[in-house]
């Protein structure tokens, strides 16, 4: 492993994350495709979940394809245990369909389970990419 293996790890203060909440950080991975990180706590219980974004906005799921979008989602929001999307432009059927529980899986079974990334603790830290296996 190289000797500065995980020197440019993105590391998150958990310590005012508050319950049933989160904050979204970007990578600063600016490819075709962004990348930012959605990061909760549930019951005490951290949670992070990559979101693709692309001009400002985040790439929802799709059921089929890893690296497809059933659409674009500019702003979420937890609200009764669930996440989803509150932009107001947004068709019915993404309304009912883009709805996960905290786990980061469809409530709909539409649309593709958020995908869970891997993290370490480091005291009041997270360090995002890193496992703690």
């Amino acid at each position: 492993m190289p000797a500065n293996a995980g020197e440019h790890l993105i590391r998150f203060d958990i310590g005012e994350l508050k319950e049933n909440r989160f904050v979204i950080i970007d990578s600063g991975f600016d490819g075709y495709w962004g990348h930012s990180y959605l990061i909760l706590k549930d019951r005490g219980e951290v949670r992070a979940f990559l979101l693709l974004t692309r001009e400002n906005r985040y790439l929802m799921p799709s059921k089929h394809h890893l690296w497809s979008a059933s659409g674009y989602c500019q702003k979420l929001q937890i609200k009764d245990q669930v996440i989803s999307c509150e932009d107001e432009d947004i068709y019915d059927w993404q309304k009912e369909g883009w709805r996960w529980n905290l786990k980061g899986e469809s409530l709909s079974g539409e649309f593709g389970a958020l995908e869970v990334i891997d993290y370490a603790y480091e005291g009041r830290f997270i360090a995002i990419g890193k496992s703690s296996r």
